[in-house]
């Protein structure tokens, strides 16, 4: 991963070398170069070139011919005696990536010590150096000990010579970008490096945030975000200031926020960066979000759009005066379907015009406007003026307002192909949408053909997704809304070296497409009820999300983890959590509830919480207990869970916000969900453990599925417990007061 100048190492990967040949496991056609001009170890660099059939299996013979032991650095059972944290203050994080290895554990006399290369002999000597032990090599997968340093040694390290020169900063004419003289050259390698890695890792956002000791670089990458590592706080003002003249902004304005682009080429791809600055209490947040070249624009099919919603899709588009719609929240892909629709129809017999903000991508062929509100470039204002350029196809990049959606509806009523977005949470919605902000019913009916309500989940990794145990299939089994689903047939993720052991590989879209067809337009026309059009709907083949979302899962394409927010239960509440909506406080309820919090329903709910012992949480006074959940209900819920038990709470909607909040003031206990956006439990556990004086505070995960796996993974990482979220609440409670005691 990163190059290697040290003629030592570079000796040590000749030896591995000679002994893989040795062994048979190199084909004489792949010449040393081949090898040793690569940044990995020569197990990795075989891998990567296909020539092994199990890594893992090859990786065991070679740790036998060494005489060495092989350590599975993702069995569980082992990590129990690892001491990786002590190791930390001993060892450069430097001197760990340069020569891939990691300190894992020791006994009075030995350090055991996991090597991509076993045969690193001048690597142990610094380490017996560094701890006064003998060393005891084992060999470990170098993807497996590349994550284990992610995860102990974040790099910081990215001023030297060891980021790749294949990434090309390119102009609007596709010249090469004259990058020497703005910046030093270690700030442009670093900056190169981390568009390299978000490139390769499949990143579809690079964020840049100041923090008041670093500067993080983190990936979003599946929908989720990871961090990568923190740059010292003395290189934060150059690396920002190198980015925003790439995308041509002012580097000296910094107290208001600016967009800007960038053109690169990766790996001989083409990559365009959409770069927008914020400013920030420590400095500009700068996000950058990788957009696809013209040639990797999808189609409907490639999208995994079903058959018969594509089929009833296309035929709108090959209509006259009607609007097509698209619907989802923001990060659904709604973008993408409009321009894999354009791809569909730009054959270059119609005049395809856009309004976009910003524009995502540039599209030969059609011509696309930006809107600019300081020029007085508005959707509305430049639609008018497009509907006097003749176009056929006419796409807006939002409806916001009235103005803008009465002109769409009227430019589809005069013979335009219109398309679209709204942000609605399904297909329905958009009418009622339409409706609010002054459209009449009728004109709706009458323009509108079909709308299509999206969401994208992380897709489930091939290569080692796994049948739902046992326990988990009698979890879920009595859900209503699963009773259709074969859960023997659907899978979990587990984690392997081709998803980086996330489980996830890509995402996978969830379509719901409504057809406007006559009996739908008539209903609306009439004014009728949204639950009414869904009726009617549904008698005429349309698909909910939520049983596009179920579809999906039956696939085998993705997870009951992912899938859950989508479906919903009696109560219209995703059976994620199973909460149901709190309604208003009731008095004189028994105190004998002992329900799982995940399956009451409202009155047995507020039953349990009104009739909490506090006794014991008395005792104790009134702790500052701060809960970190994504979930508006399920944070409802146990905030008052546990404001009735008499603590001062604090609540967080995500990981990031969590770790905010706990390092302005910490709190004496800390009840955290494990799947959060922006930043998940994991994340957010291992940033805390690593600061000094957050350290040591009580942290309780709460999680959707109680399994061992869950479990042990959780209490490795430094939790202090972990409670299923269908556990009765006073186990909850139980739990926190045990900890605080």
């Amino acid at each position: 991963m990163y190059s290697d100048h040290d003629e030592v190492a570079a000796g040590a990967r000749e030896r591995l070398l000679a002994v893989m040949r040795e062994m048979g496991l190199v084909d004489e056609s792949l010449s040393d170069e081949v090898f040793l001009e690569r940044t990995e170890q020569p197990l990795t660099v075989l891998g990567r070139l296909g020539k092994l059939a199990d890594i893992m299996s090859t990786a065991r013979n070679i740790a036998a011919r060494l005489g060495v032991g092989f350590i599975d650095l993702r069995d569980v059972g082992q990590q129990d005696k690892w001491e990786i944290k002590e190791f930390t203050r001993i060892f450069d994080s430097a001197l760990c990536w340069r020569r891939k290895f990691v300190p894992l554990w020791s006994t009075d006399t030995t350090v055991y010590v996991v090597f991509a290369n076993p045969m690193d002999y001048d690597a142990m000597e610094k380490v017996k150096f560094l701890t006064g032990k003998a060393v005891t090599a084992l060999l470990g997968l170098e993807s497996e000990i590349e994550s284990l340093l992610n995860r102990h040694y974040p790099r910081t390290d990215f001023s030297n010579d060891e980021c790749p020169a294949n990434v090309e900063v390119l102009g609007e004419s596709e010249e090469e970008y004259d990058v020497g003289k703005n910046s030093n050259p270690p700030i442009i390698k670093m900056v190169n490096k981390i568009i390299s890695d978000a490139y390769t890792a499949r990143a579809s956002d690079i964020h840049l945030e100041p923090t008041q000791y670093s500067l993080d670089v983190r990936f979003r990458i599946d929908g989720v975000m990871h961090f990568v590592t923190d740059v010292p706080k003395r290189l934060q003002s150059y690396l920002l200031s190198r980015v925003k003249i790439m995308a041509g902004l002012d580097i000296a304005e910094r107290r208001k926020p600016q967009d800007g682009r960038i053109r690169v080429r990766v790996n001989n791809s083409s990559l365009d960066l959409r770069v927008s600055t914020v400013p920030a209490s420590y400095g500009e947040k700068i996000v950058m979000r990788l957009l696809i070249g013209e040639d990797g624009i999808m189609t409907l099919s490639s999208l995994g759009v079903p058959e018969l919603a594509r089929k009833r899709f296309e035929r709108v588009l090959k209509q006259k005066g009607k609007m097509l719609l698209v619907t989802g929240p923001t990060g659904s892909g709604k973008t993408t379907t409009l321009y894999a629709a354009i791809h569909t129809i730009r054959d270059g017999s119609k005049n395809i015009e856009t309004v976009e903000d910003p524009i995502e991508l540039r599209i030969a062929g059609v011509n696309q406007i930006q809107v600019n509100e300081d020029a007085g470039v508005t959707f509305s204002s430049a639609l008018r003026s497009i509907l006097r350029q003749d176009p056929d196809v006419i796409m807006i990049g939002e409806i916001r307002d009235e103005e803008t959606g009465r002109i769409a509806l009227q430019a589809a009523q005069t013979g335009h192909l219109v398309l679209s977005t709204l942000h609605t949470n399904d297909a329905l919605s958009a009418v009622t949408r339409l409706q609010h902000l002054g459209l009449e019913p009728y004109i709706i009916a009458s323009s509108v053909a079909g709308i299509m309500a999206q969401r994208l989940v992380r897709r489930l990794c091939p290569h080692c997704r796994q049948h739902l145990e046992e326990g988990e299939i009698v979890h879920w089994q009595d859900v209503p809304v699963l009773k259709g689903v074969d859960l023997s047939k659907t899978f979990r993720p587990a984690g392997c070296a081709h998803c980086s052991y996330s489980g996830y590989y890509g995402r996978v879209g969830i379509y719901s497409y409504l057809d406007i067809c006559d009996d739908v337009a008539s209903a609306i026309a009439r004014g009728e009820s949204e639950t009414e059009l869904k009726k009617i709907a549904i008698d005429r083949g349309f698909v909910t999300i939520e049983a596009a979302a179920l579809e999906v899962l039956s696939a085998g394409l993705t997870s009951l983890e992912e899938v859950g927010p989508y479906l919903k239960g009696p109560s219209g509440v995703s059976v994620t959590t199973g909460l149901m909506a709190i309604a208003e406080a009731a008095d004189n309820i028994s105190e004998e509830v002992t329900q799982p919090l995940a399956v009451i329903e409202s009155s047995a709910l507020r039953a349990c919480i009104s009739s909490s012992d506090t006794s014991l949480s008395k005792s104790i006074g009134k702790s500052r207990l701060l809960l970190v959940e994504d979930d508006q209900n399920v944070r409802d819920v146990y905030r008052l869970l546990f404001e009735r038990e008499m603590f001062a709470v604090e609540t967080a909607v995500n990981g990031l916000d969590g770790l905010e909040k706990v390092f302005a003031s910490p709190p004496d206990i800390v009840v955290c969900d494990l799947m959060m956006p922006v930043m998940d439990g994991r994340e957010f556990l291992q940033r805390m453990r690593s600061r000094p004086g957050t350290e040591n505070i009580p942290v309780i995960f709460l999680t959707a599925v109680n399994t061992e796996r869950n479990e042990i993974d959780l209490l490795s990482l430094g939790a202090s417990d972990f409670v299923a979220k269908d556990a009765s609440p006073k186990i909850l409670i139980s739990r926190v007061l045990r900890l605080l005691k």
